[in-house]
């Protein structure tokens, strides 16, 4: 609600004067407007996630100032510390793949016809698809972010 308080009051700012909406109708003030709202979204979903404010306090000021931890290091971060044997292998197959077949099917949408499949095949293509996301995915998901609100 602060931030579309404070969206609001700078679209009044920024009508007023020319070289500032100049310079947000610009390719660079829109990709920087997308960047700003995509922070600002990130640093909210801490306040939603943290269990404390203290606990946001101390996710926050971690996000925003680099501290020296003496008895961590990069290995103890929580992305080696998941207990799933897949998630590694795959995430290492699937990215040169997932990159391929982006190219593959730029590719296949100018020049293919996907009309002229029978709808069984579609069928099996979307149903392999969901077998490997489900194959793939971890055995519990994590909680919801809005779960405690």
């Amino acid at each position: 609600g602060v931030l579309l308080l404070l969206h609001k009051e700078f679209q009044t700012v920024a009508k007023a004067s020319v070289w500032l909406s100049q310079a947000l109708a610009s390719k660079g003030g829109r990709v920087f407007a997308m960047v700003l709202t995509f922070h600002a979204v990130c640093i909210g979903w801490v306040l939603f996630r943290a269990e404390t404010m203290t606990c946001a306090a101390t996710m926050l000021k971690r996000l925003f100032f680099m501290e020296t931890l003496p008895d961590h290091s990069v290995l103890s971060m929580v992305l080696p510390q998941i207990n799933y044997p897949l998630i590694y292998p795959t995430a290492f197959l699937l990215l040169p793949i997932l990159v391929v077949s982006h190219f593959f099917m730029g590719y296949a949408n100018k020049h293919i016809d996907f009309n002229r499949y029978p709808k069984a095949v579609k069928v099996a293509w979307c149903f392999a698809m969901m077998f490997i996301v489900l194959t793939f995915s971890p055995d519990k998901s994590p909680r919801f972010i809005y779960f405690q609100f």
